[in-house]
């Protein structure tokens, strides 16, 4: 399983760097095979699947993705002092919005306004990745 990310690695990998080092690639070795986990396979991806349909974070990331190939094609800032705070009020807003989203979800108290943005150390990924990995043992177990 694999997320999607919002830096395009043509665009911002190593081989976008003019000194980076040609592809190689490593012969790989031999081996046999000891099981066979396409079943396995085909219900962890549908499980982390239905997940993804019901997360707040993954839907903040699609945003995100979608944000930034939008940005790809031309930022545009308004010289206007007023079109520029308003946008940059609402960027801020919708960050805000965000983290309380976020930090409501898991029971802790919410970003008011002119106070510091707290602290967040969940990580949507590592938390998805270990959901995956318990769904294995439980499909393992069957």
């Amino acid at each position: 399983m694999t997320f999607p990310t919002q830096y395009s690695a043509e665009k911002f990998g190593e081989s976008s760097e003019p000194s980076a080092l040609p592809w190689d690639q490593i012969k790989s070795s031999t081996y046999n095979k000891v099981a066979d986990l396409t079943t396995l396979n085909k219900k962890l991806e549908q499980d982390h699947e239905a997940r993804m349909q019901n997360s707040t974070e993954y839907k903040f990331l699609l945003e995100d993705i979608a944000t930034f190939e939008k940005r790809d094609e031309g930022t545009k800032i308004p010289l206007q002092l007023d079109k520029f705070k308003k946008e940059r009020d609402d960027f801020q807003k919708k960050n805000r919005d965000r983290v309380n989203a976020l930090l409501k979800q898991r029971g802790l108290p919410l970003w008011e306004e002119g106070k510091p943005q707290p602290k967040m150390d969940f990580d949507f990924v590592q938390d998805e990745s270990a959901k995956v990995m318990t769904d294995m043992i439980i499909q393992e177990k069957k």
